[in-house]
């Protein structure tokens, strides 16, 4: 059965996430997955885990401590593992790109690639919110960007192609679609930067730069952007 209570603190917690209070966040998740377990949501209990790997993510990029990045990787894999014994195969996928976002972090990039493709291959299956063909074309962004994270050039194409695809698709409410597209172009000026291809990196990433100026609610966006501009010197 799905939890409101659990929906309602799961949706603070990504509110809390966005505004930059990752101690308020986490506690929230924290709050949400007993509230889950108790009103036995299977689901919920899972997506909460990788809901926390993103919290932990955030707070590695801020921070610059490595060390959330692995705490991350256990959460992304025990969203996994409780997604598999509840046999939810929207979790299941959801988890797989957990588990993406964790390897590209510490730059397992193939491996990160071949999670977003079970992402992608899973989701068109299940029944919910999240089978989208927004979800799905952001998955296929960071499987494109990863592989050129990985060396691969010609996934610049793969990726460029996919985001047109997040721009036609028309079921992303504007806060996912500006954070997935900022993302996804902040994915190929990264990718573009570590193929030294300076110009391009640059391209992309003022792209990146103006969508997240767009919206008040892209505090971490921007903060994200402005970190990776003085790392990478653009």
């Amino acid at each position: 059965m799905q939890s409101e209570k659990g929906r309602a603190l799961h949706q603070q917690a990504l509110d809390a996430q966005e505004q930059g209070d990752f101690l308020v966040a986490l506690k929230l998740e924290d709050e949400a997955m007993v509230v889950y377990q108790t009103d036995n949501d299977d689901a919920g209990f899972a997506e909460i885990q990788a809901m926390r790997l993103l919290t932990l993510n955030m707070l590695g990029d801020k921070t610059g401590d490595q060390r959330y990045y692995v705490l991350g990787m256990h959460a992304a894999n025990a969203s996994l593992d409780l997604a598999e014994r509840a046999g939810v195969k929207q979790q299941i996928a959801l988890a797989h790109g957990a588990i993406g976002r964790a390897m590209e972090r510490v730059e397992r990039f193939e491996e990160a690639a071949s999670h977003f493709d079970k992402a992608v291959e899973i989701l068109p299956t299940t029944q919910g919110k999240h089978n989208r063909k927004s979800v799905i074309a952001d998955f296929t962004i960071h499987a494109a960007t990863n592989r050129l994270l990985a060396g691969k050039l010609d996934q610049e194409q793969v990726a460029l192609s996919a985001l047109k695809e997040l721009e036609a698709s028309g079921d992303a409410s504007d806060y996912e679609f500006k954070v997935w597209k900022s993302g996804g172009y902040m994915g190929l000026a990264a990718g573009m930067h570590k193929n030294g291809k300076i110009e391009e990196a640059k391209k992309y990433l003022a792209i990146a730069e103006e969508i997240a100026k767009s919206d008040e609610a892209l505090k971490v966006r921007r903060e994200q952007i402005a970190t990776m501009r003085k790392k990478f010197g653009l």
